[in-house]
């Protein structure tokens, strides 16, 4: 399975033109018009490098922010990520476990938690949400594993 995984991030074999260096080309995540301080947002490049120059942005503002992050973590969740589903006691909860040097990662939110968390320190986390799990789903069945992850 890693090796299945290794192709298609290489975008080798079956996976040809997918995998990491088509993301510039094939990325397309909407970026909202204003900031949650209500700054307009406009970053040049691609949508990919907007998408990437925001996320180091917002992690910046996170990292010398502490006052604004309860508005980030709710901005990052409902208007940049679209989920508007969540309690503000959820959003809350989000903000206060980022927070800990080693958070908690629940099952249940973790599409939203997961967002935070990749805001918060992009280098150690990922968003983990349904569009991830599906291809991390295809790559499988199409690399025909016996045994998947």
């Amino acid at each position: 399975m890693i090796n299945s995984l290794k192709q298609y991030f290489a975008g080798e074999g079956q996976f040809a033109d997918l995998g990491v260096a088509s993301v510039e080309n094939d990325y397309s995540w909407k970026i909202p018009k204003k900031m949650f301080d209500g700054r307009l947002i406009n970053y040049p490049g691609s949508n990919f490098e907007a998408n990437v120059a925001l996320k180091k942005d917002l992690s910046r503002r996170w990292a010398n922010e502490p006052g604004d992050r309860e508005k980030i973590t709710k901005w990052i969740i409902s208007n940049w990520g679209g989920i508007h589903g969540n309690k503000k006691s959820t959003i809350n909860f989000y903000c206060r476990e980022a927070q800990d040097a080693n958070p908690k990662t629940p099952l249940k939110g973790i599409a939203s938690f997961s967002k935070v968390l990749g805001v918060k320190d992009p280098d150690t986390y990922a968003i983990y949400d349904a569009r991830v799990a599906v291809s991390l789903n295809a790559v499988q069945f199409l690399s025909e594993e016996k045994s998947g992850l």
